[in-house]
């Protein structure tokens, strides 16, 4: 059996979020990188057409989690602290 090891730590990283019709954030998705946001912003653009919710990528801190477990660690967004 692997041994699970999960890194937890608070970290300024790029965030995928999603906004209801009154600003208030529904999700948040971890991001490697501005380009990977921005072309995940546009897929969900065309995804939500007249949805009254709305998405913006930026800068966030957050605690997050690094899953090492598996062939390639994985991030997760666990709490957003502050929008940049």
């Amino acid at each position: 059996m692997a041994k699970q090891q999960r890194n937890v730590m608070i970290q300024i990283v790029i965030a995928l979020c999603l906004f209801n019709a009154s600003g208030e954030l529904i999700e948040h998705t971890y991001k490697n990188n501005l380009s990977d946001c921005l072309k995940s912003k546009r897929e969900m653009s065309r995804n939500m057409e007249g949805s009254l919710s709305s998405t913006m990528c930026g800068e966030v801190e957050a605690i997050i989690q690094i899953d090492e477990s598996g062939s390639e660690p994985k991030t997760r967004i666990i709490q957003i602290i502050e929008k940049g």
